[in-house]
């Protein structure tokens, strides 16, 4: 299995309930194609994390290669910081303990050695449905063409939010052409420096200095400071402090509440759930989701 980079989805305000379309979930996960021949699992970045997640292993009826989403749930919903612990290979049987992974998988791109991607939507989930075999661990993920009655569902029970997509669609990579809908907003941040902490933050840090690229710009748009467990905290600083250059990303020193950062190469890219951008380009009401990994 080559390098593939799965289908995506563009925001929309809110869903709608058409016979061409279909509503799935939206996971709280990590996106995740698996070939079931070799087993190994790919990150929507590309990477190998095969060894991450030992006990996600999909059988289907013949060789195929699978979309979906790595979860964790907690209190009968997914939650994304505990799948995260899972971002590294170290203490797998203790992580695998404490943090157990599940796959849902909603797509099938290969079966057999034959490219299914340009076959519809409604086509490649019947092929899914026939070709997966269940188990504990995968399951085939569920979904409903009553999008406005799934997203209802999703506000009662404090869920992401819920993923659109249109029947009679092939499958384009790294397209966004399925629609999501959020209860909040979501967005991939780079950590370009933090701030002092307090208290018994103190010899760690307060906030991390996040920021966005704009073509080739750094632009600041906020702290985050809430939103950590000690585990992330711990992570994080240790992480940080191996990459400090003292030397501001931005194109000049921005206002953070009055502490002076300590800069960062930003490379560390993390998950800030916050309600909206101010008129001036800040996050309001950031926190911490995870680090991307």
């Amino acid at each position: 299995m080559g390098k593939i980079k799965p289908m995506l989805a563009r925001l929309e305000a809110k869903p709608w309930n058409n016979p061409e379309w279909i509503w799935e979930t939206k996971y709280d996960g990590v996106r995740a194609i698996v070939d079931t021949k070799t087993g190994i699992i790919q990150s929507r970045s590309g990477k190998d994390k095969t060894a991450n997640f030992p006990e996600i292993k999909p059988r289907t009826v013949k060789p195929a290669i699978l979309d979906g989403e790595i979860v964790a749930y907690a209190n009968g919903k997914t939650d994304f910081n505990t799948i995260q612990h899972r971002g590294t290979s170290s203490d797998i049987q203790f992580r695998m303990s404490e943090y157990p992974a599940q796959y849902e998988v909603f797509d099938v791109l290969d079966v057999d050695g034959t490219n299914v991607t340009g076959y519809p939507l409604s086509d490649r989930k019947k092929l899914l449905a026939a070709l997966l075999v269940p188990d504990q661990w995968v399951h085939l993920a569920a979904y409903s063409q009553d999008g406005e009655a799934l997203f209802a569902s999703a506000v009662a029970n404090k869920l992401e939010g819920v993923i659109g997509k249109k029947l009679n669609q092939s499958y384009r990579q790294d397209a966004r052409e399925w629609v999501k809908v959020k209860l909040s907003q979501v967005d991939n941040l780079f950590v370009c420096g933090y701030t002092q902490g307090t208290g018994w933050r103190a010899p760690t840090f307060g906030a991390l200095v996040v920021g966005k690229l704009q073509g080739t710009s750094m632009i600041h748009v906020g702290e985050v400071g809430t939103g950590f467990n000690d585990r992330d905290i711990d992570e994080i600083y240790t992480e940080l402090r191996l990459t400090i250059n003292n030397q501001c990303p931005f194109g000049t020193n921005p206002y953070t509440n009055g502490n002076q950062p300590t800069w960062v190469i930003p490379a560390m890219e993390i998950v800030v759930r916050y309600l909206e951008y101010t008129n001036d380009g800040k996050l309001r009401f950031p926190a911490f989701k995870g680090v991307v990994r």
